[in-house]
């Protein structure tokens, strides 16, 4: 279904009780190819073990201090990175990049397995009907606001 969703499309979430309703404003099919940098490498050096150029040590213990540092370290680099992208592309909202790295970090992580590809798709919805946060009540940071979602989770009306 997403394949379909486009600028002026009326979508709504696909899996909450309260699916809401709002219009696509813009869509961006590849993040990669609108910045003209390569997020999915960055994404995958801070958070995939697995990834053969992680920025942090696997022998290191994971205290609460050790934790802080870490994020504190992907704070840093992800405002690197978006000073870089912004000498490329200074068209590049920082909500769009903000999505990309919430979106990743939430969905993209598995804590007992492999790592998932970073989502790369993403449209600007402005939302007329609040959708729930997968609640049976609509949640009040959506309505009337433009969001940047990831375009699996939309369908179209």
């Amino acid at each position: 279904m997403a394949n379909r969703i486009e600028a002026g499309s009326l979508v709504c979430f696909a899996r909450r009780k309260v699916s809401g309703q709002g219009i696509v404003l813009q869509r961006v099919r590849n993040i990669n190819e609108y910045t003209g940098f390569d997020l999915t490498h960055a994404w995958r050096m801070l958070h995939d073990r697995e990834y053969p150029q992680y920025r942090f040590s696997l022998e290191s213990k994971w205290s609460p201090r050790d934790y802080m540092t870490r994020m504190n370290a992907i704070r840093g680099w992800e405002s690197e990175i978006y000073s870089k992208i912004k000498d490329i592309n200074p068209n590049v909202s920082k909500e769009i990049l903000q999505a990309f790295w919430d979106w990743n970090n939430c969905w993209s992580k598995r804590y007992n397995g492999p790592c998932l590809s970073p989502k790369v798709d993403f449209c600007c919805v402005r939302w007329f009907k609040a959708p729930s946060d997968f609640g049976s009540v609509p949640a009040w940071g959506y309505r009337g606001n433009a969001l940047w979602v990831h375009s699996k989770s939309l369908k179209n009306v």
